[in-house]
């Protein structure tokens, strides 16, 4: 019988050439993007103190029609420390700012030195996130008569803030409650805007409604800006809230909220 021949590989072909290192090139790393940012809806970043912390994200799903924006709701005790979030504004449509109180009632800052650490920082956040809409819901009223001052005075530079930066609005809280019937005496039927809680700061449930419903209108208003669509039927004679004394200014300022961002 014949044996069949078994050829060995040489020691050429049997040798595993090794691919040469490589060494990657020194780079910072890449910015770990919010999951929403890869996602298919529109970002509305909601950074709110104790005030307005109980808000449900999800009525915020109606701005702009078409389901197409979702909210982060994020807590910031301090307006002070909004910038902790500055990584967030580029992926972040619409920027929403309700805080404020406690730097004037707890931390001891008057509101011309609040102002002086926020609207530089502010302005520079707006001005490198042209893309993004930056809303500044207005300090509510508190039942601290000397603390309603130092508010009045920060809400009022934050509004003038607005008439000079494109992408910054003035949403005024205030007002909202402020033309209500809910802002008049306590009764069997009217709860009153502030709970009592005994801090004479935080807000009933129903206070807390009016305010986020209206602020998801003008949200959809600034939306419908941004997107050049058309405002929905609902909101036809709707108004921007703002308080009397702030109208005779915007009027002057030739600003219009509806073309922000």
């Amino acid at each position: 019988h014949l044996k069949p021949e078994i050829t060995l590989p040489s020691d050429e072909s049997s040798t595993v050439q090794e691919p040469p290192p490589s060494t990657p090139p020194i780079k910072p790393p890449e910015p770990i993007k919010p999951r929403i940012a890869s996602g298919s809806h529109r970002r509305i970043l909601f950074l709110t103190d104790s005030v307005l912390k109980h808000t449900p994200s999800h009525i915020f799903n109606s701005v702009g029609g078409n389901n197409q924006y979702r909210c982060v709701l994020k807590m910031n005790y301090e307006l002070a420390n909004v910038f902790n979030f500055d990584a967030e504004f580029k992926y972040s449509d619409i920027v929403v700012i309700s805080c404020g109180v406690n730097d004037l009632a707890r931390y001891g800052k008057r509101p011309e030195v609040l102002a002086d650490l926020i609207i530089p920082r502010l302005k520079r956040c707006c001005a490198a996130n042209k893309n993004s809409t930056f809303v500044f819901s207005s300090i509510l009223h508190t039942s601290h008569s000397w603390l309603n001052k130092e508010i009045d005075v920060f809400n009022r530079i934050m509004f003038d803030v607005s008439l000079k930066v494109n992408n910054f609005v003035f949403f005024d809280s205030h007002s909202v409650l402020l033309s209500n019937p809910i802002s008049g005496p306590r009764s069997a039927r009217n709860v009153g805007v502030l709970a009592r809680d005994g801090d004479g700061v935080h807000i009933t449930f129903d206070a807390r409604k009016l305010v986020t419903d209206q602020l998801v209108n003008g949200l959809h208003l600034l939306a419908c800006g941004r997107e050049g669509r058309q405002v929905a039927d609902r909101l036809h004679g709707w108004s921007w809230p703002l308080r009397r004394e702030y109208w005779d200014t915007f009027n002057r300022s030739g600003t219009s909220i509806i073309k922000r961002g």
